[in-house]
C-alpha cells in the first residue's frame, strides 16, 4: 500500500463542480451575445434592403411622374373611376409611350401586426383595367403613409414610409427610428 499520495493526481468533486459552473456561465454569456448579434445583423440587413427597395420605388415613380402627360390622384385604388382629387394614396399616370397608363397605389393588407403602425404594400398596375392587388406587381412592402399630393405650383409630391425591423424591439416600424422616409416631387410634362 502506498502512503502519501499526491494531491494533484486527481480532481475533487468540488473542483469539477466549480469548473462546470464557470463553463456554464461562460457558455450562457456566449449564447446571449451570439443571439443578440444575430438580431442586430437582421435589423441592419432589414434596413439595408428597405433603403435599396424604397430608393428604387421612389425613382420609378418619379420617372413615371416626369414623363406623364396627365396625372390623376384618387383617395385609394377602389375609387379610380371616381373624382380626381389633390391628395390620396393612388395615382393614375398617362404616359406618352406604352404602357399607356400606369397606376401606383397602396393597399393595406388585412393581416396586421398586433403592435406598431398599420403596414401595407405599394403596387403598380399597367393598363386600363381596374387595379387588383392579387395580380398587380408588388413594388414595396411594410409601407405606411403612401401619398400623392398635387401642389399649387404644378408639382406632384409622392412620399411613403417603410417600417424596418428594429433592434432590440424586433417589430417592424415600432418607433420613429425604425421608419425610413422617402419622398420626391416632380413636374409632369405638358401634353
Amino acid at each position: 500500500m502506498k502512503t502519501g499520495a499526491k494531491a494533484t493526481e486527481g480532481h475533487t468533486l468540488v473542483e469539477l463542480s466549480v469548473a462546470g459552473g464557470v463553463a456554464m456561465i461562460v457558455g450562457l454569456i456566449l449564447f446571449f451575445s451570439l443571439s443578440q448579434g444575430v438580431w442586430l445583423f437582421r435589423s441592419n440587413e432589414s434596413e439595408m434592403w428597405s433603403r435599396e427597395n424604397g430608393s428604387s420605388v421612389i425613382r420609378a415613380i418619379q420617372g413615371s411622374l416626369q414623363s406623364a402627360q396627365t396625372e390623376k390622384i384618387y383617395a385609394d385604388y377602389t375609387k379610380v373611376s371616381g373624382t380626381d382629387i389633390t391628395y390620396g394614396s393612388c395615382a393614375v399616370l398617362t404616359l406618352p409611350e406604352g404602357p399607356t397608363t400606369i397606376t401606383y397605389y397602396w393597399w393595406l393588407s388585412p393581416i396586421q401586426p398586433s403592435a406598431g403602425p398599420k403596414l401595407g404594400n405599394i403596387y403598380s398596375h399597367t393598363g386600363t383595367t381596374a387595379p387588383i392587388p392579387a395580380t398587380d406587381k408588388l413594388l414595396a412592402s411594410n409601407v405606411t403613409n403612401f401619398e400623392f399630393r398635387r401642389n399649387p405650383n404644378g408639382t406632384v409630391r409622392v412620399g411613403f414610409v417603410v417600417g424596418i425591423l428594429g433592434y432590440p424591439r424586433r417589430l417592424l416600424g415600432s418607433i420613429e427610428t425604425d421608419l425610413l422616409r422617402f419622398s420626391t416631387s416632380a413636374i409632369p410634362r405638358n401634353p
